[in-house]
Formats: structure tokens, C-alpha cells, sequence
């Protein structure tokens, strides 16, 4: 599973980077998409999973969340309107 999803995101990245006429939009895509996963939603989770409900890791999970959402909509908004 790690093995297919991880070429999945290598693709993907590949693949844009091809297509886009700018690499940073590819490489602001991804970095936000990524680094927001990894900074807010997992140790949020990973929170949520070993110390239960707790009101910080639900603000941080639920913060991340959105931060995550909205940054990736306006990285994918700006690499379509430069394709």
C-alpha cells in the first residue's frame, strides 16, 4: 500500500510539473498540500488516537484542516489559471 501510494504522489507531481508552465505553482501545490498533512492533521490525529478526545488536538486537527483545504484550492486556482 505505502509502495502504491507513494508512487501515486510521484506521478502525480511528475505529471503536473510536465504539464505547468511554472514549477514553483507545482512545487507551492505540493508543499502545501504535504506540509500541512504532516505539521497539523497527523500529530493531530496521532493525538486523538493515543490520549483521546482532547480540546488541543481537535484545534489543531480541525486548524490544519482547513489551513490544508484552503491552501491547496488556492495552489490548484493558481495552477490552472496559468495552464
Amino acid at each position: 500500500y505505502h509502495v502504491i501510494l507513494t508512487s501515486a504522489i510521484w506521478f502525480l507531481a511528475t505529471g503536473l510539473a510536465v504539464v505547468a508552465p511554472n514549477l514553483g505553482d507545482v512545487l507551492d501545490l505540493v508543499g502545501c498540500a504535504s506540509g500541512t498533512l504532516i505539521a497539523f492533521v497527523l500529530p493531530g490525529s496521532i493525538s486523538l488516537k493515543l490520549e483521546g478526545c482532547r480540546f488541543l488536538s481537535s484545534t489543531i486537527l480541525m486548524v490544519g484542516g482547513v489551513v490544508g483545504a484552503v491552501g491547496t484550492f488556492c495552489s490548484l486556482k493558481q495552477l490552472i489559471n496559468d495552464i
